[in-house]
């Protein structure tokens, strides 16, 4: 396995931790810079061998092109979905669909993410004021963006009634095995820690084995009054890693076989 790493466009911190751990696992890699609004990559990286691009959501785009195996992989990663593959065991299960353009806002404080994992926005609480505001400063601009991770008004996105979470947890998968994992969010404020309780670790791997859309991704776990729910799934590629083991991450990517 070949390993793109994107250095920029990305937090620093994050790209640091898959590139010293594939120095210490001698996983053949190339360190690049991603073109804003080019899709190209410098410098470029021509290779036979099966390629993981880690980075910014843009880094699909890339790896599209290039034909790159398993390259990026965010197949059935949309909220629609997530509903369906863990119905009532999706913390959000009860949202609602729309786009910013269309969504009726039924709550006065809500949750609102993309309804994809292409993070055109982070997912995040807004007050009835406050999404109008941001819906008013997307619709201004008309949708005539040349970016693909630009917001655009018929982008669709989810609402929801808000949820008190106690603690967060993001666990790495790899073909249908949790691997590993990490705390990242306590009562709302920045935890990080791999010491998880076996039963959030539990509930997780009890997730995957319900539905596993893709041979690598990352699952959120949400605690509350001691019960656990899916929050969302995430890129492999793109997500934060937080205290996960990620000589462990690395050495299993770098040995799928495809």
């Amino acid at each position: 396995m070949h390993f793109v790493i994107q250095t920029n466009l990305m937090e620093a911190k994050e790209a640091s931790l898959i590139v010293d751990a594939a120095v210490r696992q001698k996983v053949d890699m190339s360190e690049v810079l991603l073109i804003p609004f080019g899709g190209e990559i410098k410098p470029d990286v021509n290779t036979d061998d099966n390629v993981m691009a880690f980075g910014s959501t843009s880094m699909k785009e890339v790896s599209e092109s290039k034909g790159w195996t398993p390259g990026y992989i965010d197949y059935k990663l949309t909220y629609d979905q997530f509903v369906e593959g863990y119905e009532n065991e999706l913390l959000n299960h009860d949202c609602h669909f729309g786009t910013f353009k269309n969504m009726p806002v039924r709550f006065e404080q809500f949750f609102v993410r993309p309804e994809t994992d292409r993070k055109q926005f982070a997912g995040q609480v807004m007050s009835r004021k406050e999404f109008y505001t941001f819906r008013s400063g997307i619709l201004a601009l008309g949708g005539d963006q040349t970016s693909f991770t630009t917001i655009k008004p018929d982008d669709g996105i989810i609402m929801a009634p808000i949820k008190h979470i106690e603690s967060e947890y993001r666990f790495f998968v790899i073909d249908g095995y949790v691997i590993t994992g990490s705390q990242y969010k306590k009562n709302g404020r920045v935890v990080t820690s791999r010491l998880v309780s076996k039963e959030a670790r539990r509930y997780a791997q009890d997730m995957v084995d319900k539905w596993c859309p893709n041979r690598a991704f990352a699952i959120d776990i949400a605690e509350r009054r001691g019960d656990f729910k899916v929050i969302e799934l995430n890129s492999i590629n793109s997500s934060g890693f937080y205290g996960a083991d990620m000589d462990l991450l690395i050495w299993e990517i770098n040995n799928m076989k495809f």
